[in-house]
Protein backbone atom coordinates (compact mmCIF):
# COMPACT_ATOMS: atom_id res chain seq x y z
CA UNK A 1 0.00 0.00 0.00
CA UNK A 2 1.15 3.62 -1.41
CA UNK A 3 0.26 6.51 1.49
CA UNK A 4 0.22 9.92 0.16
CA UNK A 5 -0.35 11.43 3.17
CA UNK A 6 1.54 11.96 6.56
CA UNK A 7 0.07 10.75 10.36
CA UNK A 8 -1.89 13.18 11.99
CA UNK A 9 -2.30 15.13 8.83
CA UNK A 10 -5.82 17.43 8.51
CA UNK A 11 -7.76 16.02 6.04
CA UNK A 12 -11.11 16.73 4.42
CA UNK A 13 -13.89 14.44 2.90
CA UNK A 14 -12.72 12.85 0.06
CA UNK A 15 -9.01 13.67 0.35
CA UNK A 16 -6.77 10.53 -1.04
CA UNK A 17 -4.75 8.76 1.28
CA UNK A 18 -3.56 5.92 0.04
CA UNK A 19 -3.26 3.42 -3.02
CA UNK A 20 -4.12 0.20 -2.08
CA UNK A 21 -1.56 -3.35 -1.87
CA UNK A 22 -2.39 -7.22 -2.35
CA UNK A 23 -3.21 -6.87 2.00
CA UNK A 24 -4.44 -4.06 3.87
CA UNK A 25 -7.31 -3.09 6.56
CA UNK A 26 -9.92 -0.32 5.83
CA UNK A 27 -9.69 1.45 8.97
CA UNK A 28 -12.55 3.87 10.41
CA UNK A 29 -13.65 7.05 8.77
CA UNK A 30 -12.69 6.08 5.14
CA UNK A 31 -13.58 4.02 1.90
CA UNK A 32 -11.98 2.71 -1.02
CA UNK A 33 -13.03 3.24 -4.49
CA UNK A 34 -11.47 1.88 -7.30
CA UNK A 35 -8.64 0.54 -5.41
CA UNK A 36 -8.01 4.00 -3.52
CA UNK A 37 -8.81 4.89 -0.18
CA UNK A 38 -10.04 8.43 0.45
CA UNK A 39 -11.16 9.99 4.12
CA UNK A 40 -14.81 10.44 4.70
CA UNK A 41 -14.66 12.41 7.57
CA UNK A 42 -12.76 15.46 8.38
CA UNK A 43 -10.47 14.91 10.91
CA UNK A 44 -6.58 13.43 11.57
CA UNK A 45 -5.19 10.60 8.93
CA UNK A 46 -3.49 7.82 11.43
CA UNK A 47 -1.80 5.56 8.49
CA UNK A 48 -0.02 2.62 8.88
CA UNK A 49 1.68 -0.08 6.81
CA UNK A 50 -1.25 -1.83 6.34
CA UNK A 51 -4.28 0.42 7.41
CA UNK A 52 -5.09 4.01 7.02
CA UNK A 53 -7.71 5.39 9.68
CA UNK A 54 -9.15 9.01 9.68
CA UNK A 55 -10.04 9.97 13.59
CA UNK A 56 -12.80 12.66 13.28
CA UNK A 57 -13.09 15.88 14.96
CA UNK A 58 -16.50 15.58 15.49
CA UNK A 59 -18.85 12.99 15.28
CA UNK A 60 -22.21 11.78 16.99
CA UNK A 61 -22.10 8.99 19.91
CA UNK A 62 -22.36 5.47 18.56
CA UNK A 63 -23.36 2.92 21.72
CA UNK A 64 -21.19 -0.02 21.85
CA UNK A 65 -22.20 -3.11 24.29
CA UNK A 66 -20.82 -2.99 27.82
CA UNK A 67 -19.66 0.85 27.59
CA UNK A 68 -19.82 2.76 31.03
CA UNK A 69 -21.70 5.86 29.59
CA UNK A 70 -24.01 8.81 31.64
CA UNK A 71 -27.11 9.63 30.83
CA UNK A 72 -30.28 11.60 31.90
CA UNK A 73 -32.85 10.24 33.07
CA UNK A 74 -36.21 11.49 30.85
CA UNK A 75 -39.31 9.37 31.33
CA UNK A 76 -40.92 6.03 33.07
CA UNK A 77 -43.57 3.37 32.19
CA UNK A 78 -44.20 0.17 34.65
CA UNK A 79 -41.43 -1.32 32.97
CA UNK A 80 -38.24 0.44 33.91
CA UNK A 81 -36.76 4.06 32.85
CA UNK A 82 -35.99 5.69 29.41
CA UNK A 83 -32.55 7.43 29.03
CA UNK A 84 -31.21 9.97 27.09
CA UNK A 85 -27.71 9.01 26.58
CA UNK A 86 -26.89 11.49 23.31
CA UNK A 87 -28.18 9.12 20.62
CA UNK A 88 -31.48 9.55 18.42
CA UNK A 89 -33.45 7.50 20.11
CA UNK A 90 -33.43 7.20 24.08
CA UNK A 91 -32.04 4.40 25.98
CA UNK A 92 -34.02 1.99 28.37
CA UNK A 93 -33.51 0.98 31.74
CA UNK A 94 -36.13 -1.72 33.15
CA UNK A 95 -36.51 -1.72 36.51
CA UNK A 96 -34.80 -5.24 37.10
CA UNK A 97 -31.72 -3.60 36.03
CA UNK A 98 -32.34 -0.71 38.16
CA UNK A 99 -29.45 -2.02 40.89
CA UNK A 100 -31.78 -2.21 43.45
CA UNK A 101 -34.77 -4.67 44.79
CA UNK A 102 -38.21 -3.27 43.57
CA UNK A 103 -41.85 -5.18 44.65
CA UNK A 104 -44.36 -5.00 42.07
CA UNK A 105 -46.23 -1.98 43.69
CA UNK A 106 -43.36 -0.20 43.05
CA UNK A 107 -43.60 -0.22 39.39
CA UNK A 108 -46.23 2.25 40.07
CA UNK A 109 -44.26 4.83 40.73
CA UNK A 110 -40.63 4.55 39.07
CA UNK A 111 -40.27 8.58 40.12
CA UNK A 112 -39.39 8.14 43.25
CA UNK A 113 -36.27 5.91 42.72
CA UNK A 114 -34.92 7.73 39.84
CA UNK A 115 -36.43 11.08 38.81
CA UNK A 116 -37.21 12.78 35.49
CA UNK A 117 -33.75 14.94 35.12
CA UNK A 118 -31.49 13.04 37.33
CA UNK A 119 -28.05 11.32 35.79
CA UNK A 120 -27.35 8.18 36.44
CA UNK A 121 -24.14 5.84 35.28
CA UNK A 122 -24.94 2.95 33.28
CA UNK A 123 -23.91 0.33 31.47
CA UNK A 124 -25.24 -0.54 27.38
CA UNK A 125 -26.32 -4.37 28.39
CA UNK A 126 -27.76 -4.86 24.90
CA UNK A 127 -28.25 -3.09 21.37
CA UNK A 128 -30.76 -4.17 19.03
CA UNK A 129 -30.76 -0.79 16.48
CA UNK A 130 -32.03 1.27 17.33
CA UNK A 131 -32.77 0.21 20.73
CA UNK A 132 -30.58 0.15 23.72
CA UNK A 133 -30.72 -1.71 27.21
CA UNK A 134 -29.05 -0.49 29.84
CA UNK A 135 -28.22 -2.15 33.38
CA UNK A 136 -27.17 -0.73 36.73
CA UNK A 137 -25.68 -4.09 37.81
CA UNK A 138 -21.88 -3.36 39.21
CA UNK A 139 -20.43 -1.60 42.05
CA UNK A 140 -19.74 1.40 40.15
CA UNK A 141 -23.00 2.18 38.40
CA UNK A 142 -25.40 4.57 40.10
CA UNK A 143 -27.39 7.98 40.54
CA UNK A 144 -25.23 10.86 40.43
CA UNK A 145 -26.98 13.14 43.14
CA UNK A 146 -23.46 15.77 43.39
CA UNK A 147 -20.83 16.98 41.90
CA UNK A 148 -20.97 19.12 37.88
CA UNK A 149 -21.05 17.05 34.53
CA UNK A 150 -19.71 18.60 31.54
CA UNK A 151 -20.54 17.26 28.17
CA UNK A 152 -17.90 17.08 25.37
CA UNK A 153 -18.02 15.43 21.99
CA UNK A 154 -17.62 11.95 21.89
CA UNK A 155 -14.68 11.75 19.94
CA UNK A 156 -12.65 13.25 22.38
CA UNK A 157 -12.96 10.68 25.25
CA UNK A 158 -10.12 8.82 23.87
CA UNK A 159 -7.97 12.35 24.32
CA UNK A 160 -9.63 12.86 27.31
CA UNK A 161 -8.72 9.02 28.72
CA UNK A 162 -5.26 9.07 27.27
CA UNK A 163 -2.94 6.05 26.54
CA UNK A 164 -3.28 3.52 29.00
CA UNK A 165 -5.83 6.21 31.21
CA UNK A 166 -2.88 8.47 31.74
CA UNK A 167 -4.81 11.56 31.34
CA UNK A 168 -7.25 10.76 33.22
CA UNK A 169 -5.82 9.34 36.02
CA UNK A 170 -3.16 12.53 36.13
CA UNK A 171 -6.52 14.66 36.62
CA UNK A 172 -7.73 12.50 39.54
CA UNK A 173 -4.41 12.65 41.07
CA UNK A 174 -3.59 16.26 41.03
CA UNK A 175 -7.20 17.50 41.75
CA UNK A 176 -8.30 14.62 44.32
CA UNK A 177 -11.88 14.89 42.59
CA UNK A 178 -13.21 11.92 41.48
CA UNK A 179 -14.16 11.67 37.51
CA UNK A 180 -15.92 9.59 36.01
CA UNK A 181 -15.51 9.57 32.29
CA UNK A 182 -18.87 8.17 29.95
CA UNK A 183 -18.25 7.20 26.11
CA UNK A 184 -20.94 9.38 25.31
CA UNK A 185 -18.99 12.26 26.23
CA UNK A 186 -20.38 12.90 29.53
CA UNK A 187 -17.82 13.58 32.05
CA UNK A 188 -18.92 13.78 36.10
CA UNK A 189 -16.44 15.60 38.63
CA UNK A 190 -16.92 16.07 42.13
CA UNK A 191 -14.37 17.39 44.63
CA UNK A 192 -13.85 21.25 46.11
CA UNK A 193 -15.95 24.06 44.08
CA UNK A 194 -12.66 24.82 43.02
CA UNK A 195 -11.42 21.74 41.73
CA UNK A 196 -14.38 21.04 40.08
CA UNK A 197 -14.17 24.41 37.66
CA UNK A 198 -10.11 24.03 36.98
CA UNK A 199 -11.40 20.09 35.83
CA UNK A 200 -13.54 21.69 33.92
CA UNK A 201 -11.62 24.33 32.35
CA UNK A 202 -8.63 21.49 31.63
CA UNK A 203 -11.42 19.03 29.94
CA UNK A 204 -12.53 22.14 28.20
CA UNK A 205 -8.72 22.36 27.00
CA UNK A 206 -7.95 19.23 25.77
CA UNK A 207 -11.39 19.06 23.86
CA UNK A 208 -10.44 22.08 21.82
CA UNK A 209 -6.41 20.94 21.38
CA UNK A 210 -7.15 17.22 20.98
CA UNK A 211 -5.94 17.22 17.87
CA UNK A 212 -2.29 18.75 18.81
CA UNK A 213 0.61 16.78 19.81
CA UNK A 214 2.21 17.13 22.98
CA UNK A 215 -1.12 17.77 24.87
CA UNK A 216 -0.43 15.59 27.49
CA UNK A 217 2.71 17.41 28.82
CA UNK A 218 1.06 20.54 28.44
CA UNK A 219 -2.57 20.14 30.75
CA UNK A 220 0.17 18.49 33.11
CA UNK A 221 2.31 21.37 33.62
CA UNK A 222 -1.52 23.34 34.14
CA UNK A 223 -2.32 21.09 36.49
CA UNK A 224 1.22 21.55 38.62
CA UNK A 225 0.36 25.10 38.59
CA UNK A 226 -2.44 25.02 39.69
CA UNK A 227 -3.23 22.30 42.16
CA UNK A 228 0.89 22.54 43.40
CA UNK A 229 -1.30 25.60 44.94
CA UNK A 230 -4.48 24.97 45.71
CA UNK A 231 -4.72 26.27 49.13
CA UNK A 232 -4.22 30.14 48.18
CA UNK A 233 -5.03 30.02 44.16
CA UNK A 234 -8.32 30.70 42.33
CA UNK A 235 -10.57 29.02 39.37
CA UNK A 236 -8.45 31.10 37.07
CA UNK A 237 -4.94 30.36 38.21
CA UNK A 238 -4.24 29.24 34.59
CA UNK A 239 0.26 30.77 33.96
CA UNK A 240 -0.39 30.63 30.21
CA UNK A 241 -1.63 34.16 29.19
CA UNK A 242 -2.72 32.68 26.01
CA UNK A 243 -5.13 30.11 27.27
CA UNK A 244 -6.40 32.42 29.97
CA UNK A 245 -7.34 34.64 27.26
CA UNK A 246 -9.18 31.88 25.24
CA UNK A 247 -11.23 30.72 28.24
CA UNK A 248 -12.43 34.11 29.31
CA UNK A 249 -13.72 34.11 25.29
CA UNK A 250 -15.28 30.55 25.73
CA UNK A 251 -16.59 30.82 29.24
CA UNK A 252 -19.84 31.34 28.46
CA UNK A 253 -20.00 28.28 26.26
CA UNK A 254 -17.94 25.77 28.98
CA UNK A 255 -20.86 27.06 30.93
CA UNK A 256 -23.58 26.16 28.88
CA UNK A 257 -21.85 22.68 28.51
CA UNK A 258 -21.59 22.02 32.07
CA UNK A 259 -24.88 20.56 34.54
CA UNK A 260 -25.04 21.46 38.82
CA UNK A 261 -26.04 18.33 40.14
CA UNK A 262 -26.82 18.85 44.18
CA UNK A 263 -28.36 16.42 46.55
CA UNK A 264 -32.24 15.94 46.99
CA UNK A 265 -33.32 19.06 48.89
CA UNK A 266 -30.60 21.17 48.85
CA UNK A 267 -31.11 24.72 47.05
Amino acid sequence: MTIDIKKRQIVLPGDKLATKGSEYILGKGVYDKDDTIFSAVLGLAEPDERKVSVIPFTQVYLPQKYQQIIGKIVGTNQNGWWVNIGTPTNAFLHYTEGGMFLRDEDRSNLERFYAIDSYVCVKIKEINYPHVDLTMRGLFFKEIVAGKILSINPSKVPRVLGKHNSMISALQAYSKAKIVVGYNGYIYIRGTPTAEDNIIQILDFIEKNAHKDGITNIVEEKLKSIFGEISGSTNSDFSNGEYEQDEQENNSEVKEKTTIIRRRGER
